[in-house]
């Protein structure tokens, strides 16, 4: 199911790398290392994590990703912290139905049918801007990959009579490829 939602500055840190080839190989290390702090980031708020893909050149493949949590406020985060602030920002927001494993098909599927058929439209990428968010909530399980899992895409700002059309038609719009 998708929702629409207009999310306020976010704060987060974390360990960031670049992304070259095979996003799965390269991703799923960087969430082992970053899960035993996990609890442990002055200023955490909460047990939500966020795997954060940011915009870097779309012709070479590459993207910078941020295994993540949420934190108070980046003042007084050593500079063993990547640090990064999104600003507000309105996401179209999908449920994955599976496991984490799955993630690469549900990206996919948002942006080859799930916002066109909303009638919506990503965000034009820029360079150090979010491509994508996913947002593992305080149920998910890393060591078995299930639990819950959102997938954020921003959208280009949307008017409220677009918001009520929109979620009424993404109301079938499930994102379970």
């Amino acid at each position: 199911m998708l929702r629409l939602e207009h999310s306020g500055d976010l704060h987060l840190a974390g360990i960031r790398r670049r992304i070259k080839a095979r996003p799965m190989k390269e991703i799923a290390p960087l969430w082992q290392q970053f899960s035993v702090y996990q609890g442990w980031v002055p200023g955490q708020i909460g047990r939500t994590r966020y795997g954060v893909s940011l915009y870097v050149r779309e012709d070479a493949g590459l993207f910078d990703y941020l295994a993540c949590t949420q934190v108070a406020t980046l003042d007084g985060l050593t500079s063993e912290w990547n640090k990064l602030t999104l600003p507000a920002q309105q996401y179209a927001v999908f449920e994955h139905a599976g496991h984490v494993s799955r993630m690469r098909q549900t990206v996919q599927h948002i942006f080859a049918a799930g916002l066109s058929a909303a009638r919506l439209k990503p965000a034009r990428p820029q360079l150090g801007n979010v491509m994508l968010i996913e947002r593992y909530g305080a149920s998910f399980n890393p060591q078995t990959g299930w639990g819950e899992i959102q997938v954020w895409g921003p959208v280009e700002k949307v008017s409220q009579a677009t918001t009520t059309s929109a979620r009424v038609r993404a109301e079938e719009t499930v994102c379970n490829p």
